[in-house]
């Protein structure tokens, strides 16, 4: 059995639903006209939609073997509104800096707590809406263009490695234990500028 090839000039934006529900607002907002999917260079961008395993880690990992695209971000909250700048964004950090192997919209060092909202050094933005449609605003230091962190938040991020996510540690640390994983290949993770 080969190995797929990776196509370097391919990105994948996977929007990853919890339910039918969300899948078909999601639809109606990605594939509705409200939503245009960016032009980068050469690069084709697909955009798909999964629904969610009860683990998230497998539900990634299924994307990432069944799709040969070079750069892979993922969406696991619901989308009301999103900027295609920040797949540029992410897309021009993997350039600039080239150990950079993921990148999010919201990011830390390391704290001890494992809860890195409540870190000293944190970077970026982003809002979460939770079920009972209350909405959390998590702010940081905004970097001007990059900031290199010990890991990001799961919401929103892009990969152009393929690493497989640990699918025995819960979500809370799935993340954290990715960007662990990263850092040990010698990667960088990175935190980019959003409006």
């Amino acid at each position: 059995m080969s190995a797929v090839t990776v196509d370097e000039k391919k990105v994948l934006l996977t929007i990853i639903c919890k339910n039918k529900e969300e899948m078909r607002q999601q639809a109606e907002f990605f594939y509705n006209k409200q939503y245009a999917l960016p032009s980068f260079g050469n690069f084709r961008i697909e955009l798909g939609m999964i629904l969610k395993n009860k683990n998230l880690a497998k539900t990634l990992n299924t994307v990432q073997k069944d799709n040969n695209a070079k750069y892979k971000f993922f969406v696991t909250s619901p989308v009301a509104k999103f900027d295609n700048s920040i797949i540029s964004n992410m897309m021009i950090a993997c350039f600039m800096y080239p150990k950079t192997a993921m990148v999010g919209l919201f990011g830390s060092e390391m704290p001890i707590n494992g809860d890195y909202t409540t870190a000293r050094s944190v970077y970026g933005s982003y809002t979460f809406q939770h079920e009972d449609g209350t909405t959390k605003i998590h702010r940081g230091k905004m970097p001007l263009m990059y900031q290199s962190v010990h890991m990001i938040d799961s919401s929103f991020f892009g990969i152009s490695e393929k690493i497989p996510f640990d699918e025995k540690i819960g979500e809370d640390f799935m993340m954290a234990a990715q960007c662990c994983r990263y850092r040990q290949e010698g990667y960088d993770i990175g935190v980019v500028y959003s409006e």
